[in-house]
């Protein structure tokens, strides 16, 4: 089963930084991740022959209380063409594409058959050019429990817990 990991945030706004940091987290220990940050609909791209992609970002606050992560599946198969085409319609930033826009996008373009499914965590702030909340930060492990048990993955979250932390220090954050 083909399966990627995609990180989507941006990095320059706290908690949002935790998609793209955590997928090349997961990346530099060995797991099939790409971390996009604000270039989103590139994610498009990558779902080409997907058995599997899981995407890693942030919710809106309605999800639960800071910290809370929350696992849903997106499935585009759902929607009338009806709701598709009102999906298409909407006014969409550039920076701003959800996982399920991506998912969406590449469904309808005919390039994704598979399961997509996004680990999301309710972020504590969003503050510009602050670095990622203490309690987003401790929940890098969990993140990973919840990527290795839905990909069925052997990934050392160890090693990813430890790596998201230096890139935290590399950055400066």
């Amino acid at each position: 089963m083909k399966t990627i990991i995609i990180g989507i945030g941006n990095t320059m706004l706290a908690d949002d930084a935790i998609g793209p940091l955590t997928a090349q987290a997961l990346k530099n220990c060995g797991a099939p991740a790409i971390s996009l940050e604000l270039d989103a609909f590139t994610a498009a791209t990558y779902l080409e022959n997907v058995d599997l992609a899981i995407f890693i970002d942030t919710l809106e606050p309605v999800y639960g209380r800071p910290g809370q992560i929350i696992q849903l599946q997106l499935d585009p198969t759902r929607l009338s063409p009806e709701e598709m085409a009102k999906a298409f319609s909407r006014e969409l930033s550039s920076h701003h594409p959800t996982p399920a826009d991506v998912v969406l996008l590449a469904y309808s373009s005919g390039i994704f058959k598979g399961k997509a499914i996004l680990i999301g965590i309710v972020p504590e702030t969003l503050e510009f050019a602050h670095p990622p909340s203490t309690i987003t930060i401790s929940k890098i492990k969990e993140i990973c429990g919840k990527v290795t048990e839905t990909a069925n993955l052997q990934i050392d979250c160890n090693c990813v817990e430890v790596n998201f932390k230096e890139i935290l220090e590399t950055l400066k954050m």
